[in-house]
């Protein structure tokens, strides 16, 4: 868009908001030219999503205003009730993908999406080369990737190596991305738009627990690389962690049989390094979860080794405790989580 030349003095760069068409509008080569101003999370807010869960087993899809403490409300159904998702999504479609169920021990591969903006229960989208669950999922504004995961019910001794990525807003099977050089399941994923993080976890065949970040550049091909440590090794959470496009938050939740830390962490995704220490939650638990919008991370936090309701917040920027958000709507633990506004967008 542009308008009539202005006077000389006008300096490059100016911006005002014409009042004729309510757009801002910047100078620049003699003429005023419309700002794009389009950003979802202007128009509705980050929309946060839990999916799934134990015991029992759940098919439900609950949807959260991140910026608005409250409870969840019914979004829609899975294909099928598990538990112990990985989730990956742009500003409109989360794909999820993760089978651990009861009693149907078989592990299948299939990924499902919704659209989040419109309540509705999901969509196939295609398969992955295997049957996994616990993966550490990553994703920028295009491609989600799943690392690692384990494919043997009800036992990280299946854990493997395999990064595998879809194109978001397209449908079809994974295609290979990589490896990863120390495989683990059960750790915790997060994004930058250029980065994807995997934090903590567990190899069975190397050591346990893990203290390890590794990272990936999401929009290439490639093994990850490593990042630096946790202060503890940690394992046996929910895949999806809280991150902005300049922070990512870590739990420790389990950090041995029986041991349930609250401490969270943080790295600054550009950079490389071990992490430091950022505050707590509530409660120390295992099979915690995060969802994000550019300013605020939302723990679904059963404590324990409990299936409970709770849920809490921190703000990503700043250091300090979590405090109360709200509830699920089931007393639920090994959910999943998700959100239109998370750090790789």
């Amino acid at each position: 868009y542009m308008s009539n030349k202005p006077p000389i003095e006008v300096p490059q760069g100016a911006i005002r908001l014409n009042t004729d068409s309510q757009k801002l509008e910047f100078f620049a080569q003699d003429r005023w030219y419309e700002m794009a101003t389009n950003t979802p999370t202007l128009n509705g807010g980050s929309r946060g999503f839990i999916l799934g869960g134990y015991p029992g087993y759940s098919d439900k899809i609950e949807r959260f205003d991140i910026a608005t403490a409250g409870n969840g409300v019914d979004f829609g159904d899975l294909a099928y009730a598990t538990s112990l998702k990985a989730n990956v999504s742009d500003r409109t479609r989360l794909c999820t993908f993760g089978d651990y169920g009861s009693p149907d021990t078989t592990v299948t591969n299939s990924i499902e999406f919704i659209t989040m903006s419109s309540d509705g229960d999901t969509v196939d989208f295609g398969d992955m080369s295997e049957g996994r669950y616990s993966a550490q999922p990553v994703n920028n504004s295009t491609r989600g990737v799943f690392m690692g995961g384990t494919n043997v019910y009800n036992s990280v001794s299946g854990t493997i190596n395999n990064i595998e990525f879809i194109t978001i807003q397209s449908t079809g099977n994974s295609v290979d991305f990589g490896d990863m050089t120390t495989k683990t399941s059960t750790g915790q994923g997060f994004s930058s738009p250029t980065r994807g993080v995997s934090a903590g976890g567990t190899n069975p065949g190397g050591g346990g627990r893990q203290t390890l970040i590794q990272y990936i550049t999401t929009s290439t091909l490639g093994n990850t690389q490593d990042f630096g440590d946790l202060l503890i090794a940690a394992a046996f959470t929910c895949a999806n962690t809280a991150s902005n496009s300049i922070r990512g938050l870590i739990t420790n939740n389990n950090t041995a049989p029986g041991t349930y830390q609250n401490t969270i962490q943080f790295v600054t995704i550009a950079t490389t390094g071990d992490v430091t220490n950022f505050g707590d939650l509530i409660r120390g638990s295992e099979w915690c979860c995060a969802m994000a919008s550019p300013t605020r991370a939302v723990f679904h936090n059963p404590g324990g080794n409990a299936n409970q309701e709770h849920m809490e917040y921190s703000q990503i920027m700043t250091a300090g405790n979590s405090v109360d958000f709200g509830d699920i709507s089931q007393d639920l633990s090994r959910t999943s989580a998700g959100s239109n506004g998370h750090g790789g967008l």
